[in-house]
C-alpha cells in the first residue's frame, strides 16, 4: 500500500547508498513492525491462522511472540533520529491485540512521522474508533476480503455474519468524524481529513465475483481507496484457494467495469485505485494458476529495498523485505536497529539484492518470484531514480 504516497526524507542519500551498491548512508524510509502474532481472526488465505493450514501452520510458541513495548519505544525513537519517514503497525496477527497500540500510535506521531495501521477492524468499536480518529493516525488499512456480511463469513470461518455488519458501522463512523474534524480545520479546502481509509481485499476464488461490489462497498463506506492482490498460496494447503484461468479472466473484466465506474464519478467523489495495475499484471500472468505472479517482474529492474524499507517482527528479527523472514539480518532485542541496519550482513543483501536474478539460492527462502509484496515500492524507487538521471 501507500502506493499513492510519495515521501523524500534523505533521498539522496538514498541515491548515494544505491550508487556505492552495498553502504547505507540513512536509516529505511519505510517501516514495518508486526506489533504482535496473535489474533482473533482466520483469514481463509492467511499463511499463519488460515484453518485450511494444519500441520503447515506456525508452532504454538509463535503465536504468543509480541514485541515489548518499551523495546517499541525506544525503537520508534531511533528510526526517527535515522529519519524514517513512514511506520505502519501490522503483523503476523492483529495489531489490536497489542495492549499499547494507542500509546505507540501517539509515540509515532508526535514525532511526526506518518503513521499507519493494517488491521481486521473487528476489535475497535465506535468509542474507540473515536479515541483513534484523535490520536492523528493517518491511515487505516482494513482487511476485508467481502463486501458484504455472508462473503466475509466465508473467507473467515471463526466469523459470524454480524462481525462484518460491525465493521461496516466503525466505517461509517470513522467517516463521520473525519467530515466533523474536516469541517472544523481551517485546511479543510487543502487536504483530505485524516485517517485515510484503505480497505484492503485479497481476492481468491471464494470471493472473485464480487470485485466490482467491493468498490462499491468503498464508496459508501467513504473510504479513500481500495487496494486489490491476489491469494499468495502455501503448496498443499491453500493452494486451493487459486483462481482458474476463467476466474482470473472474469476478474479482469471486473477490474475494466471498476475503472470506468471510477472514471466516471465526479472528481471529488473518485477513489484512490491503490497499486491496481499491479493486481491487473498478475491476474494475466499464466503463471498465476499455479500462484506464482512475480517470476518476470522481480527481475526486471533491480531490487532497493535495503535502502528504503524493512521489516521488525514480533520476535524482535528484522527481516530486509516483506518476505524475508527466513534471512533475519539480526534482532532488536539484542542489539540496536542501527547496528543492524548499518551491519557487513545487511550490506552483503543489499549488494545480493540489487545484482543477483532472485533465482540465486540466496533467495529461495525469501520467494521473490511466487509474489513480491515490495514490488509496488522498487518500482517507485526505479521511476524516480530514472527520472532524477
Amino acid at each position: 500500500m501507500l502506493s499513492s504516497i510519495k515521501f523524500q526524507p534523505s533521498r539522496q542519500l538514498i541515491r548515494a547508498g544505491i550508487a556505492d551498491e552495498t553502504k547505507a548512508f540513512t536509516g529505511p524510509e519505510h517501516v514495518v513492525i508486526d506489533l504482535t502474532n496473535r489474533c482473533n481472526n482466520s483469514c481463509i488465505g492467511c499463511w499463519t491462522h488460515s484453518p485450511l493450514l494444519g500441520k503447515a501452520g506456525p508452532d504454538p510458541a509463535w503465536h504468543k511472540q509480541e514485541l515489548d513495548l518499551d523495546r517499541t519505544l525506544d525503537l520508534i525513537d531511533e528510526l526517527y533520529r535515522m529519519g524514517t519517514a513512514i511506520i505502519r503497525f501490522t503483523g503476523g496477527g492483529e495489531p489490536f491485540m497489542h495492549s499499547g497500540i494507542y500509546t505507540l500510535i501517539r509515540a509515532v506521531k508526535s514525532r511526526g512521522i506518518f503513521c499507519a495501521v493494517t488491521t481486521n477492524l473487528t476489535l475497535v468499536d465506535p468509542e474507540m474508533a473515536t479515541e483513534l480518529v484523535a490520536t492523528g493516525l493517518d491511515e487505516l488499512a482494513v482487511s476485508l476480503w467481502a463486501s458484504n456480511p455472508d462473503e466475509y463469513a466465508k473467507t473467515h470461518p471463526n466469523q459470524s455474519n454480524s462481525t462484518f455488519e460491525r465493521i461496516s458501522a466503525v466505517l461509517k463512523h470513522i467517516h463521520h468524524l473525519r467530515r466533523i474534524n474536516s469541517f472544523a480545520s481551517p485546511l479543510r479546502f487543502f487536504r483530505r481529513p485524516t485517517p485515510r481509509i484503505n480497505i484492503l481485499n485479497v481476492i481468491c476464488n471464494l470471493n472473485y465475483k464480487s470485485i466490482e461490489s467491493m468498490f462499491d462497498y468503498a464508496l459508501e463506506t467513504g473510504a479513500d481507496s481500495i487496494y486489490f492482490t491476489v491469494v499468495d498460496t502455501i503448496k498443499g494447503s491453500t493452494d486451493s484457494l487459486l483462481l482458474s484461468d476463467e476466474q482470473r479472466k472474469e476478474a479482469k473484466e471486473a477490474c475494466n467495469s471498476i475503472r470506468q465506474k471510477n472514471d466516471h464519478l465526479p472528481r471529488r467523489k473518485r477513489i484512490t485505485l491503490d497499486n491496481f495495475s499491479g493486481f491487473e499484471t498478475r491476474l494475466a500472468q499464466e503463471s498465476a494458476r499455479h500462484g506464482n505472479y512475480d517470476q518476470n517482474a522481480v527481475d526486471s529492474i533491480p531490487c532497493y529495498i535495503g535502502w528504503i524499507f524493512c521489516r521488525i517482527m514480533a520476535d524482535g528479527h528484522v527481516a530486509p523485505c516483506c518476505r524475508g523472514v527466513d534471512i533475519p539480518m539480526g534482532n532488536i532485542n539484542e542489539s540496536s536497529f542501527a547496528e543492524i541496519w548499518y551491519s557487513t550482513k545487511y550490506d552483503f543483501f543489499r549488494r545480493k539484492a540489487k545484482n543477483s536474478k532472485k533465482s540465486d539460492l540466496y533467495f529461495i527462502k525469501v520467494g521473490c518470484q511466487k509474489t513480491c509484496d515490495n514490488l509496488m515500492h522498487n518500482l517507485e524507487i526505479h521511476n524516480w531514480l530514472q527520472t532524477e538521471d
